[in-house]
């Protein structure tokens, strides 16, 4: 009979071995205090490349990165205002910078841009077609935006990119979203 904890250890001890050397020391908290104070001091390369990792962009970044993400997110767009659009204009954000390193929490306030009319929906039954929805005038909610620094060889960071920009509460009147299903295991 197989033991399901020894196949998750397994599948960690797979994982951990894939990890870069200086990232797999660092998950050990003397060691990133080690890194870490290597890095202050202008220690080893490595030092540095993980102290880059544990730094979080400067609001404005952040701000720049999201704002030219949500003028054509549609999928965001979508979410935050509940009926379909191609993105996000006059945006008012508040950023919000989380504990974890890279990770923002981003009010947002914005007017819809209509999106185009599809020529490939379907018809419906007779001659007479359904009526397209009619965005709200402000789509609000809260976005959390993960952003990951690119560094030089020696481990200096260069500039800051985001990875993901995901909705985690829409507050828009009258938008009916649903937090999809966790694909976490914290068991």
């Amino acid at each position: 009979m197989r033991d399901p904890q020894s196949e998750k250890s397994t599948v960690a001890a797979a994982s951990w071995k894939r990890s870069p050397l200086p990232l797999r020391l660092a998950r050990h908290p003397a060691v990133a205090a080690l890194f870490l104070a290597g890095a202050a001091i202008g220690g080893c390369d490595a030092c540095r490349k993980v102290a880059a990792h544990t730094k979080s962009p400067p609001p404005q970044t952040v701000e720049t990165a999201v704002r030219e993400k949500l003028e054509r997110a549609r999928e965001q767009a979508t979410q935050l205002c509940g009926v379909p659009v191609s993105g996000l204009r006059d945006l008012k954000l508040k950023i919000e910078s989380s504990v974890v390193p890279g990770v923002s929490k981003v009010t947002v306030e914005g007017s819809p841009v209509i999106a185009a009319p599809s020529s490939a929906s379907p018809a419906t039954s007779g001659s007479a077609k359904a009526a397209p929805a009619i965005p709200p005038a402000l789509c609000v909610g809260v976005l959390t935006a993960m952003m990951v620094a690119k560094t030089d060889a020696k481990g200096e960071i260069e500039s800051w990119s985001l990875r993901s920009l995901e909705v985690d509460e829409v507050t828009t009147p009258g938008a009916e979203w649903k937090r999809p299903p966790s694909h976490h295991d914290w068991d």
